[in-house]
């Protein structure tokens, strides 16, 4: 008979996976990017190599959604640890970030008004 912690950990993993899924399965990816916003693969590949953090950056938002799901279902040991791993993205987000941004041959400034364009 599986239990209640079992149960959120199946929860949790299908999470996971469907979240997985929608990164890794290219119709899925297209329609995301495609449909719901008006950034095309190209500009996203660049914001990516331009950006390295960002993609740890957004696994954190997504694992502290997470959290958030965890927490109103009620599996406190598991929302504690999702937001551990959720803590470690973002510091290697950070991290990143700031050498990409220190390895810019851009200066600062005009690269923040690039992107508010």
């Amino acid at each position: 008979m599986p239990t209640k912690h079992s149960l959120n950990n199946s929860t949790l993993t299908l999470t996971m996976m469907h979240i997985l899924n929608i990164f890794t399965n290219k119709k899925s990816r297209h329609y995301v990017i495609q449909k719901r916003s008006n950034i095309s693969l190209s500009k996203l590949k660049k914001y990516i190599k331009e950006n390295w953090g960002s993609p740890f950056i957004i696994t954190f938002i997504i694992l502290l959604m997470n959290v958030a799901t965890l927490l109103t279902v009620g599996s406190l040991a598991i929302a504690n640890t999702v937001a551990t791993y959720a803590f470690y993205t973002l510091i290697c987000g950070v991290v990143l970030q700031f050498i990409s941004f220190s390895k810019s041959k851009k200066p600062l400034k005009s690269r923040l008004l690039n992107e508010s364009n």
